[in-house]
């Protein structure tokens, strides 16, 4: 906690805006936190999306699918 920022948290951000700019938990989530990003705007919602991933779509079929990028890869 050197930079004064606690390791694995968790987050709720209602209003997360676009995930590098005007963002209250980028820092959080770059230091290993996870949590949820509530943001009522599409365009918004869709960067936030494409940046923070967390649900991911097994690659072999839909037994796949989890919260984890490696077991996804591996199809379940």
């Amino acid at each position: 906690m050197a930079d004064g920022v606690q390791k694995n948290g968790i987050y709720i951000d209602i209003g997360a805006n676009n995930p590098d700019v005007i963002n209250n938990t980028k820092l959080f989530y770059e230091k290993g936190w996870r949590g949820i990003n509530i943001e009522p705007s599409e365009k918004e919602f869709r960067m936030l999306q494409e940046k923070r991933p967390v649900f991911y779509k097994g690659e072999k079929d839909n037994s796949g699918n989890t919260f984890n990028k490696e077991v996804a890869k591996k199809g379940g």
